[in-house]
């Protein structure tokens, strides 16, 4: 998912800031964060979650912080996954699918649909959960929104 959010913050500002809280340890309420952010505005950040059970998934937003006018514009992208309910679609293919080639006489295949599936619905529930939790820390960091700064009023009537 691609965003644009817009900031009063200065783009050293911002990077300050970025870099500040990459650098942070782990508390309960704040995960970590890994990733990098230069000083021309680029930056990546990187959050990893448990999924499933004993498996993790690490995912990346990567985008950059630019001046425009008089303000400051932060353009990205995140994976944004696959919401509950697709979720369970695939979670209900996973079965099906490998029913469906064991009782063809594929066996091969079906473990092999099985374990890509599985792997697959990792990817797409932590991106889901994952992505969403790194653009509002981007939006609560840099004090953000996707909604463009007001233009002031101009002096003349």
């Amino acid at each position: 998912m691609r965003f644009v959010l817009y900031s009063e913050k200065p783009l050293a500002e911002c990077v300050k800031t970025l870099s500040e809280r990459i650098a942070q340890s782990p508390t309960a309420t704040r995960p970590a964060l890994e990733g990098y952010a230069e000083k021309s505005g680029k930056f990546a950040l990187g959050l990893s979650s448990t999924v499933f059970a004993r498996f993790s998934r690490k995912t990346w937003l990567e985008g950059s912080i630019t001046k425009d006018g008089g303000g400051t514009v932060i353009r990205g992208e995140v994976p944004d996954g696959a919401n509950p309910q697709r979720q369970k679609y695939i979670l209900y293919a996973i079965p099906a699918t490998g029913l469906f080639l064991a009782l063809n006489g594929a066996w091969l295949f079906a473990a092999a649909a099985v374990v890509l599936m599985g792997v697959v619905l990792v990817t797409l529930r932590g991106d889901y959960y994952n992505g969403d939790r790194l653009l509002v820390e981007i939006e609560r960091l840099l004090k953000a929104s996707p909604k463009p700064p007001k233009k002031p009023a101009s002096g003349k009537k």
